[in-house]
């Protein structure tokens, strides 16, 4: 066989990359599907956080502190509970406030975050100098 004849039973440079493109664009579209179709690990919790802000300010209420060192208080547990919240969220979970969750199989993650909050709140402590 010469190198013309040869020559004519291979495809062309345009079917060539035809085929190419073909192929790459249905690798990509198996791709997407997989993507969307995997569950992307985030779980749906709700927080009864205004149980969680009735403990503090029931626990505030009792004490006789100074209002400043109350002002304090609340500032400290504001910013450990924005912290605690930003864990939960970093963590997996969309958090949806309990009481605008209708659905009874939404699983509660209030003592969790009470967990957390307090845990935050302790490392705070010793970390402050008295």
């Amino acid at each position: 066989m010469t190198k013309s004849a040869l020559l004519e039973h291979l495809p062309s440079g345009r079917s060539v990359i035809m085929v190419l493109l073909v192929t790459a664009l249905v690798l990509w579209i198996i791709w997407v599907s997989l993507r969307l179709t995997q569950p992307n690990g985030q779980q749906i919790v709700q927080v009864h956080m205004s149980e969680i802000m009735r403990d503090f300010v029931d626990a505030e209420a009792k004490g006789d502190a100074d209002p400043e060192v109350t002002r304090q208080e609340i500032a400290r547990y504001l910013q450990a509970t924005e912290a605690a919240v930003d864990d939960l969220g970093r963590s997996g979970h969309v958090i949806l406030v309990a009481e605008a969750v209708l659905s009874k199989n939404t699983p509660d993650a209030t003592l969790q975050l009470k967990n957390s909050i307090a845990q935050k709140l302790e490392t705070d402590s010793r970390e402050k100098p008295q």
